[in-house]
């Protein structure tokens, strides 16, 4: 007996039976033995991998093998962010993402938590080059002198308030002593 296996994602799913290799490309039906695709949909079936029997609808087969493989993605991505929102909390360097997690959260559209990359270092060197970081500079610089003069000013009106304080404070003893 034999049935066919049919691959509808967009990735190669490979697997091994009894030292056999079987590699499934995007779109790729084969017929393998009963035991064989016993075996891989057990192994390849959360990535997307789907059986086809005599009556089958193919689309709708290929429509519940695209959405295991999204939730077997997402499940490798969430696992991917608990690793590092581990880490983060224990104090441990962060996971550098495998490319084929990088590629799904790209796809998915999901945020993977990892340390700041530069993604490009061209861009990086542009801001260089074009003088962005010297005026971003500047300005910072400038931004910390008014924060001086600013610290200055509140000094100088809590040492006034202080003042009033204080000398009002005398007068009320001075009446009190006249009594």
């Amino acid at each position: 007996m034999s049935v066919i296996l049919f691959n509808p994602t967009d990735e190669v799913l490979e697997g091994f039976h009894i030292g056999e290799r079987y590699a499934f490309k995007p779109n790729d039906k084969m017929k393998v033995t009963d035991r064989a695709g016993r075996y891989l949909m057990t192994h390849l079936s959360n990535r997307g991998l789907v059986s086809l029997e005599y009556g089958d609808d193919e689309k709708e087969k290929a429509k519940e093998g695209l959405e295991r493989n999204k939730t077997f993605k997402m499940k490798q991505i969430g696992n991917f962010n608990q690793l590092n929102e581990a880490n983060k909390i224990q104090g441990l360097p962060y996971a550098q993402p495998p490319e084929a997690v990088m590629k799904y959260a790209k796809e998915i559209g999901v945020d993977l938590k990892q340390p700041y990359v530069v993604e490009n270092v061209q861009m990086q060197n542009a801001l260089v080059g074009s003088g962005l970081m010297n005026e971003i500079k500047n300005e910072n610089t400038e931004l910390k002198s008014q924060m001086e003069e600013l610290k200055n000013q509140l000094n100088e009106i809590l040492a006034a308030t202080n003042k009033q304080v204080n000398d009002q404070k005398e007068v009320g003893a001075k009446k009190d002593k006249t009594k």
